[in-house]
């Protein structure tokens, strides 16, 4: 009953921030239509039969079973073209035409719309503070560096900044990512170029992988804050005061860049007295802990589960607080997709790492599971989408009736009613089989890898989280307790 009520909840918030994101676009042409006096048949949110609809002053405002999406109906800006979507116009009156500027301006509000929202959730997101961690905006900085791995044997080392992949400009993991995906089908390896610590550059030719829809490259990890899952009863870190929720900023000084880095350097210091600093309700504070030497896996030990921690600043979307810096990468992400889609050398590749609604929906229930202020920024970064994807020059869309806005402005006559209809059919078929094609690969190869991986994760939650305590589970302290481990291993600490 407790899954159902937390799955319905999720799905009520969903449709609430894509509805918010819906309106503020059709609102866009709405209020613009409006100004210009223009006649406005129909505010849809949503498409389908209306599960709600009230005429008031001659507009008919209704919302549509299917929450994607909705429309505005101006017969004077599209008298025919839309009805596959919109339905017949329900108006017989003849109306006034409407200076082709007019119709541009009301066209473009939509998507104008989406980014002034876009804006506004920038500026909210400007005004949380910063994790220490991430006052970098949120680079792509190495944290891991596997020993004996390629990387290591090319000069990568745990601090360098990935500056470019293949040659493009990156400035996230995200966007580091991207790269991995749109590199050319015939290779798995990409040239990376890095910055380290003191401002050395350096290059190196390293394999990347793909894994449950995550593409990494072979040899580093990202740094990122970890923090305490779970800590076992009668364990090194419970004696020492550690709590679940802790978040962990440095042992013995030394800056820790991600959770294999954390369980690396206390794998290396069984019973050796460790300072641990960690951060707990926005305090900073240090805890002194011995990690007891656990001979069954031949490394130290605090008998906590340590994980990426959840909060701000884990997300492409949070990495930058600008404002306009956040809305500019945006537009950069969007115009790297774009531009890999028209490049014949990769555009199977990008067109196959595109997700649809199903992985939209999916990515801003994660987001909401992750923090508000998450859900915020990837709420932008769709507004911003919605935005761009809205202004491309195809019928049906709102660049393409600028389109024909312009040509009618250039060249003093309308475009044929017929072709503009046929135009908008065909692409409108063509929108819908693409549609269903990304649908289709969402939910069945997309979502059952997600789904595999999100229990794999349950089943390590479901061990740690059990009953037993530390010695249980370990065994008795070894006498050895002062060993030092070099050869680590990853796992719970």
């Amino acid at each position: 009953m407790e899954a159902f009520w937390s799955g319905f909840i999720y799905t009520v918030i969903v449709i609430l921030l894509l509805g918010v994101s819906v309106f503020v676009h059709e609102f866009g042409h709405f209020i613009t239509a409006i100004y210009f006096k223009m006649f406005v048949e129909t505010f849809s949110i949503g498409f389908g039969p209306a599960i709600w609809k009230k005429k008031i002053r001659g507009i008919t405002y209704k919302i549509g079973g299917i929450p994607f999406g909705g429309y505005v109906a101006l017969p004077q800006l599209d008298p025919a073209a839309m009805a596959i979507i919109q339905g017949s116009s329900e108006t017989n009156k003849p109306l006034p035409d409407v200076a082709p500027w007019k119709k541009a301006i009301v066209v473009a509000a939509g998507p104008a719309g989406n980014i002034v929202f876009a804006l506004l959730l920038a500026f909210i997101i400007s005004w949380v503070p910063r994790p220490p961690l991430f006052q970098d905006e949120g680079k792509p900085i190495i944290g891991v560096v596997e020993r004996g791995s390629e990387a290591e044997l090319q000069g990568i080392m745990p601090g360098d900044v990935i500056i470019s992949v293949n040659g493009e400009e990156v400035n996230s993991w995200y966007q580091v990512m991207v790269e991995c995906a749109l590199a050319p089908k015939s290779t798995d390896k990409v040239k990376i170029l890095v910055k380290s610590q003191e401002g050395k550059e350096k290059t190196a030719l390293l394999k990347f992988y793909k894994e449950d829809e995550i593409y990494a490259i072979d040899g580093i990890e990202k740094a990122m804050r970890c923090g305490v899952v779970n800590v076992m009863k009668g364990s090194p870190a419970e004696e020492a005061g550690i709590k679940t929720g802790d978040i962990i900023v440095s042992i013995d000084g030394e800056h820790v860049l991600g959770v294999n880095h954390f369980i690396e350097m206390i794998s290396r210091r069984g019973g050796i007295e460790t300072n641990i600093g960690i951060e707990r309700e926005k305090k900073y504070m240090e805890i002194k802990v011995v990690p007891r030497y656990v001979e069954k896996e031949k490394r130290g030990m605090i008998g906590a589960m340590i994980g990426p921690a959840v909060g701000v600043g884990e997300s492409e979307w949070l990495k930058h607080r600008k404002p306009f810096l956040q809305l500019k990468d945006d537009f950069k992400s969007i115009g790297r997709i774009l531009k890999a889609l028209i490049t014949p050398a990769r555009a199977r590749q990008a067109a196959s790492s595109l997700g649809g609604p199903v992985m939209i929906v999916m990515a801003l229930v994660v987001s909401i599971k992750t923090s508000i202020i998450n859900a915020v920024g990837f709420l932008r970064f769709l507004n911003v989408n919605l935005a761009v994807v809205n202004f491309l020059p195809f019928p049906i869309l709102d660049g393409g009736h600028i389109m024909f806005a312009l040509w009618e402005i250039i060249f003093r006559r309308k475009v044929s009613p017929k072709l503009v209809q046929a135009l908008s059919n065909i692409f409108a078929i063509i929108l819908i089989g693409v549609f269903i094609l990304i649908t289709y690969k969402d939910v069945h190869q997309r979502l059952p890898k997600i789904f595999s991986t999100m229990k794999a994760k349950n089943n390590i939650e479901m061990q740690i989280n059990d009953e037993k305590t530390f010695d249980e589970r370990y065994g008795a302290a070894s006498s050895n307790t002062s060993a030092r481990i070099t050869d680590t291993t990853g796992g719970e600490q």
